[in-house]
Protein backbone atom coordinates (compact mmCIF):
# COMPACT_ATOMS: atom_id res chain seq x y z
CA UNK A 1 0.00 0.00 0.00
CA UNK A 2 1.22 3.40 -0.86
CA UNK A 3 1.80 5.98 1.80
CA UNK A 4 -0.63 9.29 1.26
CA UNK A 5 2.07 11.57 0.21
CA UNK A 6 -0.31 14.57 -0.25
CA UNK A 7 -3.04 15.23 2.59
CA UNK A 8 -6.52 15.56 1.53
CA UNK A 9 -7.97 19.11 1.60
CA UNK A 10 -11.90 20.02 0.42
CA UNK A 11 -12.23 21.73 -2.66
CA UNK A 12 -14.05 24.53 -0.75
CA UNK A 13 -11.44 25.20 1.17
CA UNK A 14 -8.41 24.73 -1.54
CA UNK A 15 -10.11 27.66 -3.40
CA UNK A 16 -10.47 30.09 -0.48
CA UNK A 17 -7.00 29.32 0.33
CA UNK A 18 -5.63 29.75 -3.01
CA UNK A 19 -7.37 33.49 -3.34
CA UNK A 20 -5.11 34.49 -0.53
CA UNK A 21 -1.67 32.42 -0.92
CA UNK A 22 -0.93 32.69 -3.98
CA UNK A 23 2.35 31.53 -6.11
CA UNK A 24 5.20 34.02 -6.51
CA UNK A 25 8.26 34.16 -8.98
CA UNK A 26 11.02 36.59 -8.47
CA UNK A 27 11.74 38.98 -11.47
CA UNK A 28 12.02 42.49 -12.45
CA UNK A 29 9.06 44.51 -13.99
CA UNK A 30 9.56 48.00 -14.80
CA UNK A 31 13.01 48.33 -12.96
CA UNK A 32 11.67 46.87 -9.81
CA UNK A 33 13.14 43.80 -8.87
CA UNK A 34 11.05 41.49 -6.67
CA UNK A 35 8.55 38.79 -6.06
CA UNK A 36 5.72 38.98 -8.23
CA UNK A 37 2.26 37.09 -8.27
CA UNK A 38 1.79 34.49 -10.82
CA UNK A 39 -1.63 34.95 -13.00
CA UNK A 40 -4.21 32.13 -11.72
CA UNK A 41 -3.75 28.70 -13.03
CA UNK A 42 -6.71 25.92 -12.54
CA UNK A 43 -5.46 25.63 -8.80
CA UNK A 44 -5.70 21.50 -9.21
CA UNK A 45 -5.10 20.60 -12.56
CA UNK A 46 -2.37 23.23 -14.53
CA UNK A 47 1.05 22.75 -13.10
CA UNK A 48 2.12 26.56 -11.75
CA UNK A 49 5.64 26.01 -12.69
CA UNK A 50 4.75 25.44 -16.45
CA UNK A 51 5.25 29.00 -18.30
CA UNK A 52 3.79 31.01 -15.71
CA UNK A 53 2.49 33.97 -16.93
CA UNK A 54 3.85 37.02 -14.32
CA UNK A 55 1.50 39.75 -13.36
CA UNK A 56 2.07 42.76 -12.19
CA UNK A 57 1.35 42.90 -8.80
CA UNK A 58 4.10 42.47 -6.34
CA UNK A 59 3.47 39.98 -3.26
CA UNK A 60 2.64 42.26 -0.27
CA UNK A 61 4.12 41.31 3.56
CA UNK A 62 6.33 38.04 2.94
CA UNK A 63 9.48 39.54 5.32
CA UNK A 64 9.61 36.18 6.66
CA UNK A 65 9.67 32.49 5.01
CA UNK A 66 10.40 29.00 5.45
CA UNK A 67 11.23 25.76 3.47
CA UNK A 68 8.83 22.95 3.29
CA UNK A 69 9.05 19.48 0.87
CA UNK A 70 6.24 19.06 -0.74
CA UNK A 71 5.25 16.02 -2.81
CA UNK A 72 3.61 16.22 -6.27
CA UNK A 73 2.01 13.80 -8.69
CA UNK A 74 3.60 12.59 -11.84
CA UNK A 75 1.79 13.44 -14.73
CA UNK A 76 5.08 13.91 -16.70
CA UNK A 77 8.27 11.78 -16.57
CA UNK A 78 10.90 14.80 -16.74
CA UNK A 79 9.10 18.02 -15.71
CA UNK A 80 8.05 19.38 -12.25
CA UNK A 81 3.99 19.30 -12.53
CA UNK A 82 3.16 20.92 -9.01
CA UNK A 83 -0.55 22.94 -8.66
CA UNK A 84 -1.49 24.86 -6.93
CA UNK A 85 -4.07 22.71 -4.59
CA UNK A 86 -1.07 19.97 -3.97
CA UNK A 87 1.29 23.15 -2.10
CA UNK A 88 -1.94 24.44 0.08
CA UNK A 89 -2.43 20.93 1.45
CA UNK A 90 0.91 20.33 2.51
CA UNK A 91 1.11 24.10 3.97
CA UNK A 92 1.64 22.79 7.91
CA UNK A 93 -1.89 24.67 9.49
CA UNK A 94 0.41 26.83 11.76
CA UNK A 95 1.33 28.91 8.80
CA UNK A 96 -1.68 28.80 6.68
CA UNK A 97 -3.23 31.95 8.85
CA UNK A 98 -0.06 33.93 7.96
CA UNK A 99 0.79 32.53 4.67
CA UNK A 100 0.74 35.23 2.13
CA UNK A 101 2.71 33.69 -1.14
CA UNK A 102 4.47 30.40 -1.78
CA UNK A 103 7.59 29.95 -4.45
CA UNK A 104 8.59 26.17 -6.10
CA UNK A 105 12.09 26.36 -5.50
CA UNK A 106 14.22 23.36 -6.43
CA UNK A 107 14.20 19.20 -5.51
CA UNK A 108 15.58 19.00 -2.22
CA UNK A 109 19.08 19.76 -2.19
CA UNK A 110 19.73 18.13 1.59
CA UNK A 111 18.14 15.07 0.39
CA UNK A 112 21.44 14.87 -1.15
CA UNK A 113 23.47 14.78 1.81
CA UNK A 114 20.93 13.13 4.48
CA UNK A 115 20.29 9.78 3.97
CA UNK A 116 17.21 9.63 5.07
CA UNK A 117 15.79 12.07 3.23
CA UNK A 118 16.93 11.09 0.19
CA UNK A 119 15.14 7.36 1.01
CA UNK A 120 12.26 9.33 1.32
CA UNK A 121 12.74 10.95 -2.05
CA UNK A 122 13.43 7.95 -3.63
CA UNK A 123 10.10 5.66 -1.84
CA UNK A 124 8.07 9.14 -3.33
CA UNK A 125 9.41 8.51 -6.34
CA UNK A 126 8.48 5.20 -6.63
CA UNK A 127 4.73 5.34 -5.66
CA UNK A 128 4.53 8.00 -8.60
CA UNK A 129 5.23 11.82 -7.24
CA UNK A 130 8.16 14.30 -7.30
CA UNK A 131 9.55 16.30 -4.89
CA UNK A 132 10.37 20.39 -4.54
CA UNK A 133 11.70 22.48 -2.54
CA UNK A 134 8.21 25.29 -1.52
CA UNK A 135 9.39 28.14 -0.21
CA UNK A 136 6.62 29.87 1.96
CA UNK A 137 6.63 33.17 2.79
CA UNK A 138 4.47 35.32 5.10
Amino acid sequence: MNKLWIPEMGKVRTISLSQRIRPVVFCHRGGQAGHYYIKPVDVFYVPFLWEPVVGSEKMQGGKRYTDIVTFHTIRERDRLTATVAEVLAQIPDQLLTSAVAFEGRDVPVLARVDPVLLANEHAALRDGYHTMITRIYF
